[in-house]
């Protein structure tokens, strides 16, 4: 028996590279996938030569000089988690784990636990979220920090990636903070001795702070870096928020002054309007006073140059009709 390495999978049929890098065609077993390493007998049913000939040719350029395993062993993709537990995992082009670093105790506690070698990374994320000794720090610490970098990260692995992250978020409660980084991240955050979560989370700080030396965070947890992180954002938008709230205070104060010099001069222009009417009134009420006094003193003058006149007795009345009893009006009656 040897081992190979399952390049693709067609129906009942596998494509097969052996440790030397030669190709063959075997049968496929139902639980094999594209990147597992298998056993195969001595013998395949097929040359994959006469079959593959093209597919051969583009992985022989592929492998070039660095032998058969190289394809499966080369890293394409990387992915850092960080809870408190701080560590990450590498992937190859067959979207397989084929390395996991820890960068605490903690982290080494969780991997030592469990073993994700060979797993896709779906796979491997779901095992390692799930296990026992990593269940605790996500009950309790409240914060998810995951990162990926290289092959399609922006594609279907990464997308898969955040999914994954977003349900474990989901899941417990956790504030997801879920990113791309570049390869000179990644060795950025690697010569301080630290996932590039925990790099780019110091970065930010560092932004508010720039006093802050990563090196000094280097032992310090996820949960405290990102409640220093938050405190910094709310002082931030307390002083933008007071910012607002003078210049509205501001606004109102001219508003207010406005409205006061503009009633003012309202007032001044009432004033001085009433005021004006009032002596055109005293002026009127002059020239009726004068006018009133001159016709008096006409009138008493011509009553002064008249003679009396004495007035003529009046007839006496007439006696009373006795047939009337003294009414002109009744409440009731026949006519």
């Amino acid at each position: 028996m040897k081992t190979a390495i399952v390049i693709k999978i067609n129906g009942n049929s596998a494509v097969v590279m052996k440790t030397g890098g030669e190709f063959v065609t075997v049968r496929a077993k139902q639980d094999w996938s594209e990147g597992d390493i298998v056993s195969i007998t001595d013998k395949p049913e097929n040359n994959f030569r006469a079959l593959y000939a093209a597919a051969a040719c583009l992985v022989a350029v592929l492998i070039g000089v660095f032998g058969g395993y190289n394809l499966y062993s080369t890293e394409t993709a990387l992915v850092s988690i960080d809870v408190n537990p701080s560590m990450e995992i590498g992937l190859n082009r067959f979207n397989r784990v084929i390395s996991t670093t820890y960068y605490n105790i903690e982290g080494e506690k969780v991997l030592s636990s469990i073993d994700l070698q060979g797993k896709k990374c779906d796979a491997a994320l779901a095992a390692l979220f799930q296990s026992k000794a990593f269940k605790p720090y996500l009950e309790n610490n409240g914060y998810l920090d995951i990162v990926f970098s290289g092959r399609d990260a922006k594609g279907a692995i990464g997308e898969q990636i955040e999914q994954r992250a977003e349900s474990i978020a989901g899941d417990y409660g956790l504030h997801l903070n879920c990113q791309h980084a570049d390869a000179d991240i990644i060795a950025a955050a690697h010569e301080y001795g630290m996932t590039p979560g925990r790099y780019l989370a110091l970065k930010e700080l560092q932004e508010f702070d720039p006093t802050v030396k990563i090196g000094d965070y280097h032992s310090c947890g996820l949960g405290s870096i990102r409640k220093e992180l938050e405190m910094h954002h709310q002082n931030q938008n307390g002083n933008q928020g007071d910012h607002g709230t003078a210049q509205g205070q501001g606004g109102h104060e001219a508003e207010h002054s406005a409205q006061g010099e503009a009633g003012h001069e309202a007032e001044h222009a009432s004033g001085g309007t009433a005021a004006h009417e009032s002596e055109q009134e005293h002026a009127t009420e002059g020239q009726a006073g004068s006018t009133g006094h001159e016709a008096e003193h006409a009138s008493g003058g011509t009553a002064a140059h008249e003679p009396e006149h004495t007035p003529a007795p009046k007839p006496a009345p007439a006696p009373a009709n006795p047939s009337h009893d003294g009414g002109s009006s009744h409440s009731s009656g026949h006519h």
